[in-house]
């Protein structure tokens, strides 16, 4: 077992972004609070906090397999996100938008149509 006041030794990137956040958060770097509420015993967190090797590897392959799948992470890990709904919104208005956007260049063909009929009957006098 470590030493209550033992410094975590922290060398990976993403382990030293979640520290500083922990150290934002709650003013220190004791891992209670997160583990309690992570599930997780507080020794096998400080482990991969403080691992040297490819401890955190799996996250950064599944963050860019979503990125490469233009997906949200959050949903690829969980199947929950609200970036999921958000990006139903923008295909509905999308969709809307191109829809408008045929609708228009149909009726900018109809009015040079009509300008046509409108010509050749002036030219009749009728």
């Amino acid at each position: 077992m470590r030493e209550k006041d033992k410094p975590l030794n922290i060398v990976n990137p993403i382990s030293q972004r979640i520290i500083k956040e922990l150290i934002k958060r709650n003013g220190n770097d004791s891992l209670f609070d997160i583990s309690s509420h992570i599930m997780v015993h507080q020794g096998t967190l400080r482990r991969r906090l403080e691992a040297r090797d490819k401890s955190w590897a799996v996250a950064e392959d599944l963050f860019n397999i979503a990125k490469y799948l233009n997906v949200d992470y959050e949903w690829l890990l969980s199947g929950k996100s609200k970036h999921i709904v958000a990006n139903d919104e923008n295909k509905k208005w999308m969709t809307r938008a191109l829809d408008a956007e045929k609708r228009n260049q149909q009726l900018e063909k109809d009015i040079k149509n009509l300008k046509s009929a409108l010509l050749s009957l002036k030219k009749l006098k009728i």
